[in-house]
Parts: C-alpha cells; sequence; structure tokens
C-alpha cells in the first residue's frame, strides 16, 4: 500500500501517514506536536518529551500517522491468491481484498465440489503410476470379495437349487425372493466398498483395506439412488412396451411391429449408454460422502456435463479393459478390472480439484 512519509518539525521522527492526509493535522505519536501534514511547520509547540522508547498509540482515523515498525514476519499471509487448499476455519479472518483462484462450487452438500475440466491424458498417465507403485491392495481386494461373494451368494444359491429338488420350486421360490434383498445390500455394500478403497489409494492414505467396510449410510444412500434411476429407466421400458402394444393392436402387419419393436429397444440401449456416460461419477460421489441419493446424481450429471469428451472416453477406455481382460480368458480381469476401478476413482478426484498422490 502506498503511504506517505513526513519527518515531525519538532522532533525530526520518520512518520507514515495515508496518502490522502495531506492538509490535515496530525500529531506526532513520539513528542506530541500538532502539525499539518506537508508543512514542515509545528502548528502548536508543545515541551518535547525525554528520549525513550515510543509508546504505542491507536490510530484514530485515517488523518492519524503511525510510527513505521518492521514487518513481524517475512512472509504476508495474504500474498497469495485463495485456493481450493484454503482452510475453510481460517475464512473469517482474511483479507477482504485479497484475490481469490477458487472457483463456485458447483454443489455444496457433504463437501465441496468444484468441478474442472481436465483432458483425457492427465487423467490417465496418474492412473497408470498410481496402479504400478500401489497395484497390490486394488487386486487383494479384488480376491476379498470375490472370495466373500463365493460364500454369500454361491453357497445359498446352491443350497436353494438343493431345495428345490427335494422340497419343491415353491418353496425355493420363496426363498429366492427372501433372499434378493440380502443380495442387493451386499452387492451395494461391496460396490462401496471398493470405490473407497479405490479413492484411498488414489489419495495414498494409509490402510487402504480398512476401506472395504463403509458406512451403512452410505450403502443405502446408493441403494436409494439406484432405485430412483432403476424407476426411471422402467418408466422408459414402459413406454416401449405400451407403444408396442398399441401398434400390434392398431396395425396388423407382424413385420412392422418387429421392425418398430427392434428400434425402439436400439433406443433404449442408447439411453442406457448415455446414462452410463453421464452418470459414472456417481457411485464415487456416493462413495466419497458428497451429497445425498438425489444430489448425488445431480452432482455427477454436472461433473460429466463439464467434461463430456473426457467422460466418453473415461467410459471407452474401461469398455476397452474389460475387453482385454476378457479376451485373455477371464484371466486378465485380475489386473483390468482394479485397473479400471482406479481410472474411474482419479477420474473422479482430478475432475473434482480434489488431491491424488501421483507417485511421479
Amino acid at each position: 500500500m502506498t503511504v506517505y512519509r513526513q519527518a515531525c518539525p519538532s522532533c525530526a521522527a520518520q512518520l507514515e501517514l495515508p496518502p490522502d492526509s495531506v492538509g490535515r493535522l496530525a500529531k506526532c505519536p513520539a513528542c506530541q506536536a500538532t502539525f499539518r501534514i506537508g508543512d514542515s511547520t509545528p502548528v502548536a509547540t508543545t515541551d518535547p518529551v525525554a528520549e525513550g522508547p515510543t509508546p504505542a498509540t491507536e490510530p484514530l482515523g485515517n488523518s492519524e500517522p503511525t510510527a513505521a515498525a518492521p514487518p513481524q514476519c517475512s512472509e504476508s499471509p495474504f500474498s497469495e491468491p485463495l485456493s481450493s487448499q484454503t482452510d475453510p476455519n481460517q475464512l473469517g479472518n482474511r483479507n477482504p481484498y485479497q484475490p481469490s483462484a477458487a472457483h463456485t462450487p458447483l454443489v455444496v452438500g457433504s463437501g465441496k465440489i468444484q468441478v474442472v475440466q481436465r483432458p483425457i491424458e492427465d487423467i490417465v498417465s496418474p492412473t497408470w503410476n498410481i496402479f504400478i507403485a500401489r497395484w497390490v491392495p486394488l487386486v487383494l481386494s479384488m480376491l476379498i470379495l470375490m472370495a466373500v461373494s463365493m460364500v454369500v451368494i454361491v453357497v445359498p444359491f446352491f443350497g436353494i437349487a438343493v431345495v428345490a429338488d427335494g422340497v419343491g420350486e415353491e418353496v425355493a421360490g420363496v426363498l429366492m425372493v427372501c433372499f434378493l434383498p440380502f443380495l442387493l445390500f451386499f452387492s451395494a455394500y461391496a460396490t462401496v466398498g471398493w470405490s473407497r478403497m479405490a479413492l484411498a489409494v488414489a489419495r495414498n492414505e494409509p490402510e487402504p483395506l480398512s476401506r472395504l467396510l463403509p458406512p451403512i449410510r452410505l450403502v443405502f444412500r446408493l441403494i436409494l439412488g439406484g432405485i430412483i434411476m432403476l424407476a426411471l429407466l422402467g418408466l422408459a421400458i414402459g413406454i416401449v412396451v405400451a407403444f408396442t402394444a398399441g401398434l400390434a393392436m392398431a396395425v396388423a402387419n407382424d413385420g412392422l411391429i418387429v421392425g418398430v419393436t427392434f428400434l425402439l429397444l436400439g433406443a433404449l440401449s442408447i439411453v442406457i449408454m448415455v446414462g452410463q456416460w453421464l452418470l459414472w461419477p456417481w457411485v464415487f460421489v456416493v462413495s466419497d460422502d458428497k451429497g445425498s441419493a438425489i444430489e448425488s446424481i445431480r452432482i455427477a450429471y454436472g461433473i460429466s456435463i463439464n467434461n463430456k469428451l473426457t467422460s466418453l472416453l473415461i467410459v471407452v477406455f474401461s469398455f476397452v479393459l474389460s475387453t482385454l481382460g476378457s479376451m485373455m480368458c477371464y484371466v486378465g480381469h485380475f489386473v483390468t478390472t482394479p485397473a479400471t476401478v482406479l481410472l474411474f476413482a482419479v477420474a473422479y478426484l482430478m475432475l473434482t480439484s480434489q488431491p491424488i498422490s501421483n507417485p511421479q
């Protein structure tokens, strides 16, 4: 800040004054002499004060001078613009004129989400570096989930099949209906846990395998969001079926009905692929506890819609990795599936301005 410097006409003390105070009356804090700023003649004379330390005085407005003092620190806390890493607890003491480099958050829920645009190469490169350096917890977590799935899914299905042969299909059907809610819960639990583990690996957090046990509230949040999206998908399928049935009743041409049915199913497949393209961050938004069930869907859409090409390439890369795993007699999935999950996790973190730990 620009200051006006003037020596006191009585004691010659160097004073720092506001630049717009020229012509006003001021009082020297050292000798208490009154003078007009910009004039070398004192207005009123007072007895000089004995030499000693300068007493501390409080400024009384813009025209009150203050004695020059050395800075207390070598670097001002307001010398750098605010960023996304600024501690929110320190915002109450920040300089109101301090420039801000942070963007307005897209959504404010359980935490702030700042959506930024990133090219795909900025995501693939750190994903590869992280996978090479920390592949062990990724692969090990997949093996753990496979072993648990064998126990909680395959064994009950085998037991239901035995009941169907020995007791009857009616009893087996009742057991299957009772087992489906548990199957849905376990699938959501494993999905949230594995996503949180991938986020921990990308951030290089300690003990990432402990993230396989997620909070139950996040699991129910994922289930609720999935039910909402399945309801919308079911509505679209119902419209297709109703339109096809109405066409069959109005037109007796079977070939036309079959053609329209395949056309509508193709359109529905496109809708599903577009949904995967625009909502791929949804699982990670929920797993990262950044929004409610409905809000997480809106956040995921905002991330993808602001990174259309990058999101499309991420989905394409995941499809390519899955295909490569299948081409290697499905053994390759032990590598490609963890790499795909890590790709989604790194992409989510980078597109939302969250830090990752790149080994290189």
